[in-house]
């Protein structure tokens, strides 16, 4: 018995190793980057929008899964024209408490962010699908009678804990083409605190208003 018992022990030491290196191998060799058409591919399937990754992805897995891209950009939905922009952002989420459908992320940093936002004629803005999208996902992969019973304001028990958003050297355009307005909003300087579902938060915002036409 002590024999077979030690072969077991062994056994299982050997295949914890084995996986502990294939765990590094996976780790030394993974290149995020090689995802990036699948992912522009995906968002346009989804969002009819164009996604574009012009830098580099940067990934690393222990102790948190900390993400850092560069020169991404988001089209309109069904057109060529920029809706929002970045130059770079990063931030790093714990991997324990994914475990328990809790998302915790550390501070996030976002640089140059430049968006282009419009209101047609209709008074719908230009960025409106997107907040439609999970709404209509859900009604759509639903059961008639659930998508019907389905509650204003429901939430799933995903809980996203978010240290706090960082934003520098920020641009907002906004065109209202209902009223005949444009205004810009330039070098934007925004910082939060805490950010949880569903509950206030502090928020520091600074910015200049460059311009106003009728």
């Amino acid at each position: 018995m002590n024999v077979w018992l030690k072969r077991v022990l062994f056994s299982l030491v050997v295949a914890l190793l084995l996986a502990v290196v294939g765990l590094a191998i996976f780790l030394l060799t993974f290149n995020p980057n090689a995802y990036k058409s699948r992912l522009e591919s995906l968002v346009f399937e989804r969002t009819a929008r164009t996604l574009t990754i012009g830098g580099d992805i940067s990934l690393s897995l222990f102790p948190r899964i900390g993400l850092s891209v560069s020169d991404v950009a988001l089209s309109d939905r069904d057109a060529k024209d920029t809706f929002v922009s970045i130059d770079s952002a990063r931030f790093a989420v714990a991997i324990w408490p994914l475990l328990s459908n809790q998302l915790v992320v550390d501070h996030v940093a976002v640089t140059g962010l430049k968006a282009y936002v419009v209101r047609d004629a209709r008074g719908r803005f230009n960025f409106s699908d997107l907040l439609d999208a999970d709404t209509a996902a859900v009604a759509a992969s639903a059961p008639a009678p659930m998508a019907v019973a389905a509650a204003p304001g429901a939430r799933s028990d995903f809980n996203i804990d978010i240290a706090g958003l960082e934003l520098k050297a920020g641009r907002v355009q906004y065109v209202d083409q209902r009223d005949g307005l444009s205004t810009t909003f330039d070098r934007i300087e925004a910082n939060t605190g805490r950010v949880t579902y569903d509950q206030p938060f502090d928020v520091s915002l600074k910015a200049a208003i460059t311009g106003i036409e009728p």
